[in-house]
């Protein structure tokens, strides 16, 4: 039972997560959109994400092996907040959004392997289970940020930006407060003797020599270049301009890539 509670409080907390981010990329792209219809600047929100995610990748997950993943997951989450904070403070500069959505991918690029080794954590004591579990986990994951998609657009343009923002920020108190309520097996941490570079150096020979870290690392790039070259900018300008459609199509058709970009991107994991 305890493991039953443990499981939904983090299932919950990144349902919610999922949900924060993405209302928060919806604002920030019809933001900068609708300043001056350039589908340049609003696909740079982005390339920002994506750029800053692969820095903080490479540089912020060596850290993770030093601290406790918990307290840097809810480190991760303030920041967020206080950066949408800042974000509803100074919204009508368009360099602050832009400063802001780098910063939160950042955070993300934290949170996403702690999230990991938290779930990993959460199913510790049902071994059995946990194939099953992981599966139920990630594809929950996947239909909620479906779903985001579909809804996300009509509300957010009902209760307007500035509204959609405070949205954001609750989820992500939620989160906070659910992640708070979990309670992981201790593992008492040894200070690393290794160097900050050295250990780096030997995360990225284990990368090259492993094949199934290849193959996952390579899965990931895949769907972080699909979002550069695609990105969310290129269907809202073609949806309002050529189509002559609301933007809630925007998240209609949003939400069928993302559904078939999951699904292709699961057969050929399959493969590798």
């Amino acid at each position: 039972m305890r493991h039953k509670h443990q499981f939904g409080y983090f299932l919950c907390s990144q349902i919610s997560l999922t949900l924060s981010n993405i209302v928060t990329d919806m604002v920030f792209i019809l933001a900068v959109y609708a300043r001056n219809a350039s589908i340049f600047e609003a696909s740079l929100i982005l390339v920002t994400s994506s750029l800053a995610k692969l820095f903080g990748s490479a540089i912020l997950t060596n850290i993770i092996d030093r601290y406790d993943r918990k307290q840097l997951y809810k480190l991760a989450l303030c920041l967020k907040v206080v950066l949408l904070v800042v974000s509803y403070l100074f919204f009508s500069s368009v360099g602050v959004l832009f400063v802001v959505k780098f910063l939160l991918a950042l955070s993300d690029s934290i949170i996403s392997p702690v999230q990991s080794v938290i779930l990993t954590r959460v199913l510790s004591d049902d071994h059995g289970n946990r194939v099953k579990a992981n599966g139920i986990f990630y594809s929950t994951l996947q239909v909620f940020q479906t779903a985001a998609w579909v809804v996300g657009i009509p509300v957010v343009k009902y209760l307007n930006y500035n509204k959609a923002l405070m949205l954001a920020m609750l989820l992500l108190v939620w989160c906070f407060i659910l992640i708070e309520k979990l309670r992981l097996n201790e593992i008492k941490l040894e200070p690393s003797k290794i160097s900050y570079f050295k250990n780096m150096k030997s995360g990225w020979q284990a990368l090259r020599n492993n094949p199934v870290v290849k193959n996952i690392t390579l899965l990931d790039l895949s769907e972080t270049v699909a979002n550069v070259i695609w990105t969310q900018t290129f269907l809202l300008t073609f949806t309002v301009t050529v189509l002559h459609l609301d933007e809630k199509w925007w998240g209609y058709q949003g939400s069928i890539y993302i559904h078939r970009f999951n699904y292709w991107r699961d057969c050929f994991g399959s493969f590798c």
